[in-house]
């Protein structure tokens, strides 16, 4: 749901950059998450809430305690740092 925040306990969320595919709300690059599903979001996410960026994948993923979903990924972006002025976050 657009707008929504997603999060769970930072405590449950392997902080073990060692573990690629381990507990946590997990996110990533284009070219990590275009293939997991047949819908890709775009989300904020807070630095501050970033628990662990795992070594595999070419750091393209990371696990975070909690993101706002902010719109629907309609392909590769040029950037994946934006401002609210972009239009994307309200």
């Amino acid at each position: 749901v657009l707008g929504a925040t997603v999060e769970m306990p930072r405590n449950k969320i392997s902080d073990d950059p060692a573990l690629g595919c381990h507990l946590g709300l997990h996110v990533g690059a284009y070219e990590y998450a275009e293939g997991f599903g047949a819908r890709t979001i775009l989300v904020k996410v807070d630095p501050a809430d970033v628990v662990c960026v795992p070594y595999d994948c070419n750091h393209q993923k990371m696990r975070v305690c909690k993101y706002t979903v902010v719109g629907d990924c309609e392909g590769k972006r040029e950037s994946v740092v934006w401002e609210a002025s972009d239009g994307i976050v309200n």
